[in-house]
This record gives structure tokens, sequence and C-alpha cells, in this order.
């Protein structure tokens, strides 16, 4: 199966629903794929209704909440990671996810985390179904994107490891230490 994965906090303002009907669209061109939500919160049992409503709820799997450990379990499976939320500020699931190599599928947002660049290792789309649908097939349909947006989504994700940004505090800490006190 080809499993496009979400995962993380279920919230309505993460615009989760999107990626029902962007199943439905993709299922035209690829039989195998799959919608797999991975977490918890309060949207979670509204979404579930919604998925068991639609023409292709046989094709969506909802693991529930899980441990932060079983994340590179549940992303081994994974061929995307997408990502349709169009409130967030910051976006940590995009560098769990890139640290797992994962091309990433996303919802426009320009700016929100530097650990995601459009065709380097995945590829924005519009807030619409079809679009997310596209540029998922898109990854799906070509091996060597696919390898190269995984690669990417690595190498990326190691700029931004908790190591390097823990360095880049304490240096910059260590430069407001040498500023003279007024």
């Amino acid at each position: 199966d080809e499993i496009i994965l979400n995962f993380g906090r279920m919230a309505e303002e993460k615009n989760l629903k999107i990626l029902i009907s962007s199943l439905e669209q993709l299922l035209k061109t690829h039989p195998d794929a799959k919608l797999m939500f991975a977490g918890d919160y309060i949207f979670r049992e509204k979404l579930e209704e919604i998925a068991k409503k639609s023409p292709v709820s046989d094709r969506i799997i909802f693991t529930g909440r899980y441990n932060r450990e079983d994340l590179p379990v549940i992303c081994s499976v994974a061929k995307i990671f997408a990502f349709p939320s169009l409130t967030d500020t910051q976006a940590l699931v995009l560098n769990e996810a890139a640290g797992q190599n994962l091309p990433i599928v996303m919802i426009d947002q320009s700016g929100v985390n530097d650990v995601f660049k459009d065709k380097e290792n995945g590829f924005f789309a519009k807030n619409n179904p079809r679009d997310f649908a596209k540029k998922c097939a898109k990854i799906l349909e070509n091996e060597d994107l696919r390898n190269a947006f995984a690669i990417n989504s690595e190498k990326k994700a190691h700029e931004f490891s908790e190591k390097i940004q823990t360095e880049k505090l304490i240096s910059f800490y260590r430069d407001l230490l040498k500023l003279p006190l007024k």
C-alpha cells in the first residue's frame, strides 16, 4: 500500500478533513493509496465519523494515541507525510517527519518551518483536495523524486536537530553576554 501519513494532535484547526477528500481524488489514479492518522485529541472522534461516511472509509486507518518511541515504526510504513494545517506557528511535526526521511506535502504556509523547502523535500499544495492529491501523486509516481525528497528531508532535519539548535541558543546567549550593559 501507498500510505499517506498524518500524525500529531488531532484538532479541527489542523484542516485534517481535506486529507479524506484528497484520498478520494488520489484513489482514482493510485488504487493502493491509504490514509493513516496517528494521534489523538478532541477532533479525532469527529474525524472518524467523517471518515466512516466517506466512500473511501475502507482506505483510512486511525492508530490512536502513540508513544514517541513508536514514531519511527509508524513512519516506516509511510511514503509521504501530509500536513494540511493552515494555522500552525511552528509545525514541529514537520521536523519529526523530515527526521524520519519522509517527503512532505503541505498546504502552502511559507515560512512556518524552515525544515520544509518546496520542491526540495516535498511540495506545497493549494488548500483544495484535488491539488493536494495531485502533489501526492507526483511523489508516488516517481521513485527517484521520492528518494531525493526523503534524503533532503533527512538533511534538513539534521540542520535543525536538538543538538544544533541548542548550540545556536548557547552561542546566542554568549554573544548577549559580551554586549556592554547600559
